[in-house]
């Protein structure tokens, strides 16, 4: 069964670990930001709640305070992008399936802990 042929059976596998891919270098370059204190206040890029957006201290400290969470999903989603197209050029479409989903998964995940400490460090940094 080809890539192609998985599409009708849950997706096609190489654009879920092109997918995961995107996502884990999104997070990597906003845990980086986070971690460095490069990542300034913007429409486009961040965690962008209320508490986070209040100043740019808080902005800095809740971005700072997800940076580690934001990190592991950056490094799950990206290895399993890799193992994803790996296991495509292998021939093993529904391992490929399977690790592009746990990719995907992954950066959904981390998503509730890095808000939840983004928004804490950044009521924090308010005080």
């Amino acid at each position: 069964m080809t890539p192609l042929e998985t599409a009708g059976a849950g997706g096609d596998p190489v654009a879920l670990a092109i997918t995961a891919l995107g996502i884990g270098a999104i997070y990597a370059v906003i845990a980086l930001g986070g971690r460095l204190g490069r990542l300034r206040p913007n429409p486009l890029a961040g965690i962008r709640t209320s508490a986070t957006m209040s100043s740019p201290s808080a902005w800095r400290a809740g971005h700072a305070a997800a940076a580690k969470w934001l990190g592991i999903g950056a490094v799950i989603s990206l290895m399993c992008g890799v193992a994803s197209l790996l296991a495509v050029a292998s021939g093993s479409a529904g391992l490929a399936a399977v690790l592009g989903a746990l990719g995907l998964g992954t950066a959904i995940i981390v998503l509730f802990p890095a808000v939840a400490a983004a928004q804490k460090a950044a009521r924090e940094a308010r005080r």
